[in-house]
């Protein structure tokens, strides 16, 4: 008996086996309650035609999309459309729908109340275990989280105690004597400021980079070709504090009271008499050296021999409800070294402690004399109190050429110290603004007057001159003293139209031509080839190193969006391209590496347990170095998974994620895991890659792009999970870094017009045109790994990425090449690895040339050449996908498009004959 089935029930039983068929391979999704199949906005296979004949009978939808022949069906759609029109990359376009997680739709314009609110406030998960560092604590009666990466973050630790901390613009060295009187007699806190000129500074022509020296050896130079670093002199105490009470070996020394911007040094001693102690507020920006005295004889000496003491007058508003018992004493050095010492004695109860905002008027307590001592090196001069002391003592460093404000400032707010600082932040209709709400405490309620870094200045709202009083940093020029107890700072600039692509909002995407569009895809289809885990060419997650892993990770992530943009991002190549990345990523959320990431409870954060191994094993990561470089490419990895597979974004793994984050990125002091910005620091404006690991040049960063990647991809995870805290803290960091790093890392030869970079870092050091290490002691023009010029300048374009667009100025960037690497001598000092990198760099300004340079060699069937240019964590296909992307007009020059994308501009990557396409009318 025959059935008779009926067309229309024929074509449904066909559509649903084809549908089950081609589920199973990915290439079904559900878009905003539409099923989508990837045939209508890829290159695929279609072997029995089944597609075409159903659209065709109208059982499913066909899309237009400008610029490309949809419903072009079959294995010749595989090889490359024939046809003039420009291709149009196929990720763009789609629906988005603003409640879709997965979507980067963000509302515009953007305001944000507060974009300080928590990552997250549970416990982490997906993390191994949790263990005990091997770093104990030098931090007293603090518990955990405790910063790492912070300006006095050297007293962190046993080991770190007699290094400095930099406050800006004072340096503080705990100095723990000797019990011989001989060489070096002090025990206390030892001052040094740089001064208002540069005669403190050296510059030399072999680096200390990788030194514990604490100074510059070997000759200063004029010469510009020969200078490789700058810094402070680090020759001798400039001011030492202490008190006739502390004997070494007994007397002690410790931290308290930490914060992001704050610590609490000190002094400790007990005698007949009984306990004495010397705290010291550290504070960044602070206008003077505050110690505070209990119940000990001040002591002031310097190494240089004492040549004058003299009780001076002070000026200034100084009555409030009667005359203030200051007293006010210059004491000079050497004939040169001149300190001011205002001493305020201050109520004391043995049972209550200080009251500072009540001075005690026992004037007495606040006279100073001279003392002889005597060494095994002969007799000396020292400045010691005629009693012991109860009260505020406050210490400033008197600058050469006389300046009436000088007088003023400080005259004015003495009895006033800072106590710390937090951070606010917001943004309004695409306008970036934090604020410094800084703390104090002292004599007279008045508002603090803090030392603002040039950033700081061209940023500040409502911002004055009042004085004209700077003094010198460091490493990042003049600071300028402000009053205010609140900085309010604004960023216009912040870098919201830049995702995922490398073409910006505005830009939109490009139209290939057809041999750029096939070159492209020849590159992308080598890559989808290899298993994330492990390639030719790639660490793989599974290597020890998590900064490795993570490259590896975020590799294979812009593979990904290349995917995207060649077959479509809903497109069965796509799919498996995303699902390979989720099982590569899987190792972490699942604990599958031969070292996993483990929960660090002793200062709280997650860390490569690979460190119980060794601790400088993975660039020290269990000494918490380079957190933001480590996380920000898994961050990042993520973000492509989650903007591109909302099924992955479960709710564990944006745990896993959110923890990361947090680790390098917590923005509250409510998240009682992790410690707030462990590696940014809002005073500075860029992040500390140097943790735990001591060092007397302080803290320093090697990598700015790294340090932008980070922030960059805490603003892309903020979008595709619509967390528009995360997504506004980001871009403000962005907009914060790009003013910093070019301020305080870029120098030039031929300023632009108006730009005056000689004002932040001296002449003979300029030739090097970027300091390759910041310190927050001195600059190097090297790196940790060599001192090649193609590492100097590589490590701080990797990863290419479209934040770079923003970040970097490409007249400088073509300055540096000009220097640099414009000869064939100069290119071959280059190693081969690197030069991809040095290029994708040159693209900023010169795009063209470099598509040229990558086609030399190029082979499709055997990409080897073209590939050993570029570095393990790299992608060729993206690298090309960049290069169009970045062209003039976007995959075109000013004469139509790109008409020698390939080997002697005669073949494309197929094999067929290039043919010169024009831009459309």
């Amino acid at each position: 008996m025959l059935i008779r089935i009926k067309p229309p029930l024929l074509v449904a039983i066909f559509t649903a086996v084809y549908l089950h068929i081609q589920k199973a391979a990915c290439d079904i999704y559900e878009v905003n309650g539409q099923v989508r199949i990837d045939g209508w906005d890829a290159i695929d296979y279609d072997p029995w035609g089944w597609r075409s004949t159903m659209a065709k009978l109208g059982y499913m939808p066909t899309m237009k999309r400008e610029g490309i022949e949809t419903m072009d069906y079959g294995r010749g759609r595989q090889y490359g459309v024939r046809t003039d029109e420009p291709y149009q990359p196929a990720a763009t376009g789609e629906p988005r729908n603003p409640k879709d997680p997965a979507s980067n739709a963000v509302p515009r314009p953007l305001s944000v109340e507060n974009i300080m609110t928590p990552v997250d406030t549970g416990r982490p998960l997906l993390i191994a275990q949790w263990v005990e560092s091997p770093i104990c604590p030098a931090v007293l009666g603090q518990r955990p989280p405790i910063s790492t990466n912070k300006f006095w973050s050297n007293w962190a630790t046993v080991d770190g105690l007699s290094y400095p901390v930099y406050t800006q613009p004072y340096m503080y060295r705990f100095d723990h004597g000797t019990t011989d009187g001989s060489k070096r007699p002090f025990w206390g806190m030892s001052i040094n400021q740089p001064g208002q000129y540069r005669d403190d500074f050296a510059y030399t022509s072999h680096s200390d980079a990788l030194k514990d020296s604490g100074h510059f050896t070997g000759p200063d130079s004029n010469r510009e070709d020969d200078t490789k670093h700058y810094g402070v002199k680090f020759l001798g105490q400039h001011f030492h504090i202490s008190a006739k009470e502390f004997v070494p070996g007994i007397s002690n020394f410790y931290v308290k009271n930490t914060t992001e911007m704050f610590a609490m040094a000190v002094l400790t001693s007990r005698d007949k008499e009984g306990p004495g102690s010397i705290k010291f507020p550290l504070c960044q920006g602070a206008v003077y050296v505050t110690a505070l005295f209990d119940n000990l004889t001040p002591v002031f000496e310097s190494e240089d021999p004492l040549t004058n003491l003299t009780r001076i007058e002070l000026v200034g508003q100084l009555l409030k409800d009667g005359e203030l018992p200051i007293q006010k004493w210059e004491l000079e050095f050497g004939g040169i070294e001149r300190w001011w010492v205002y001493m305020i004695p201050t109520i004391h109860d043995r049972n209550t402690g200080y009251d500072w905002s009540e001075p005690s008027y026992h004037f007495e307590s606040s006279q100073l004399r001279v003392e002889n001592i005597t060494t095994k090196e002969g007799t000396r001069m020292r400045v010691v109190g005629t009693h012991r002391f109860h009260g505020i003592v406050q210490v400033v460093h008197f600058l050469d050429g006389y300046n009436p404000g000088f007088d003023f400032l400080h005259d004015d707010q003495v009895g006033r110290f800072c106590t710390g600082a937090k951070v606010r932040g917001r943004i309004v209709d695409d306008v970036g603004y934090y604020g410094i709400v800084w703390q104090s405490d002292g004599l007279r309620d008045k508002e603090l007057a803090v030392y603002a870094f040039p950033h700081h200045r061209e940023t500040l709202c409502g911002y004055k001159d009042q004085l004209g009083q700077k003094m010198r940093s460091t490493v990042k020029g003049e600071m300028t003293a402000v009053f205010g107890n609140t900085w309010k700072l604004k960023e216009p600039d912040l870098p919201l139209k830049f995702g995922l692509f490398p073409w910006t909002e505005d830009e939109g995407p490009p139209k290939f031509s057809r041999p750029a569009f096939n070159t492209i895809k020849a590159a992308l289809d080598e890559e989808l080839k290899e298993t994330f885990d492990m390639s030719w060419n790639d660490p793989g997650p599974n290597h020890d190193s998590v900064y490795w892993a993570g490259k590896s990770l975020a590799k294979h992530a812009n593979t990904c969006i290349t995917a995207a943009a060649i077959y479509g991002q809903f497109s069965s190549t796509m799919c498996r391209c995303l699902e390979k990345l989720a099982t590569a990523f899987a190792r972490f959320t699942t604990n599958r590496r031969t070292y996993n990431l483990v929960f660090d409870e002793t200062w709280g954060g997650i860390v490569n347990s690979l460190g119980f191994e060794g601790l400088n094993l993975d660039y020290g990561n269990m000494m918490y170095n380079d957190h933001h470089f480590h996380y920000g490419y898994i961050v990042y990895a993520a973000a492509v998974l989650a903007r591109f597979d909302r099924l992955w974004l479960t709710e564990k793994n944006k745990n896993f994620v959110h923890s990361l984050i947090r680790d390098y990125n917590n923005p509250s002091s409510a998240d009682p895991f992790f410690p707030v910005f462990r590696n940014f620091d809002w005073f500075h404006g860029h992040s500390w890659a140097h943790g735990l690991d001591e060092q007397y040049d302080g803290r320093d960063q090697e990598s700015t792009s790294e340090d932008a990647f980070a922030s960059f991809a805490i603003k892309l995870w903020g979008e595709v999970t619509n967390r528009h805290d995360m997504l506004g803290r980001g871009a403000l960091m962005l907009a914060v870094q790009k003013r910093a790093i070019n301020k305080y890392f870029v120098m030039w030869k031929t300023p632009p017009h108006g730009y005056r970079d000689e004002d932040i870092h001296p002449r003979p050091y300029h030739h090097n045109l970027f300091a390759s290490i910041a310190f927050e002691g001195k600059l190097d023009t090297t790196t940790f790994f060599g001192h090649n010029r193609a590492f100097i300048h590589g490590i701080h374009i990797v990863p290419v990425s479209p934040i770079m667009k923003f970040i970097k100025d490409k007249r400088h960037v073509e300055e540096v090449h000009k220097t640099f690497f414009a000869t064939d001598e100069d290119w071959d000092k280059v190693p081969n690895d690197w030069k991809g990198t040095l290029m994708m760099e040159k693209a900023l300004y010169d795009p063209r040339s470099v598509w040229d340079w990558f086609m030399t060699g190029w082979d499709p069937k055997n990409q080897t050449l073209v590939r050993s240019h570029i570095d393990q964590g790299a992608s060729l296909s993206y690298y090309l996908l960049t290069l169009v992307a970045w062209g003039e007009s976007p995959g075109q020059d000013s004469n139509g498009f790109w008409d020698q994308a390939l080997v002697n501009g005669t073949r494309d990557a197929m094999g067929s004959p290039v043919k010169v396409y024009k831009p459309d009318p």
